[in-house]
C-alpha cells in the first residue's frame, strides 16, 4: 500500500496523478474523495483503467482510529475484488460491513 503522499507533491492535482498511475499500470485506487464530481478528474480517472474503491460519505466523519481499524476490517475484500474484475471498475465501499462484505458497483 502507497499513500498519495509518498508518490506525489501534497498539491499535486488529481487528474495528474490519476494519469501517472495509469501510465504504471497495476495500481487500485481507494479514497475517500469522490473525484468524480470535477470533469477533468472523471474523465482522467474513466480513461485511467484504473480500479477504484471509493470509501462512501459515511466514512468522512469517523475519527483516525475506527477509520483505521475499519479499512483493515475491509482490507482482504478490497484486494480480493481487485484481483477479480476487470481492471477499470469502480465499487463503493459502505461504512458498514456485513456479511462477507459486499461492494457496490458504479459507473460515472
Amino acid at each position: 500500500m502507497v499513500h498519495l503522499r509518498d508518490k506525489f507533491q501534497p498539491n499535486v492535482e488529481d487528474h495528474i496523478w490519476i494519469s501517472t498511475l495509469a501510465g504504471e499500470r497495476d495500481w487500485v485506487i481507494v479514497t475517500r474523495d469522490r473525484l468524480t464530481k470535477n470533469p477533468l478528474e472523471k474523465q482522467a480517472l474513466r480513461e485511467s483503467g484504473l480500479t477504484s474503491f471509493f470509501l462512501v460519505k459515511g466514512w468522512a466523519n469517523q475519527k483516525f482510529w475506527e477509520v483505521s481499524s475499519r479499512i483493515v476490517r475491509w482490507w482482504p475484500r478490497i484486494t480480493e475484488q481487485a484481483a477479480a474484475v476487470q481492471a477499470g471498475a469502480t465499487f463503493l465501499v459502505p461504512w458498514q460491513f456485513s456479511g462477507n462484505g459486499k461492494f457496490k458497483q458504479f459507473n460515472f
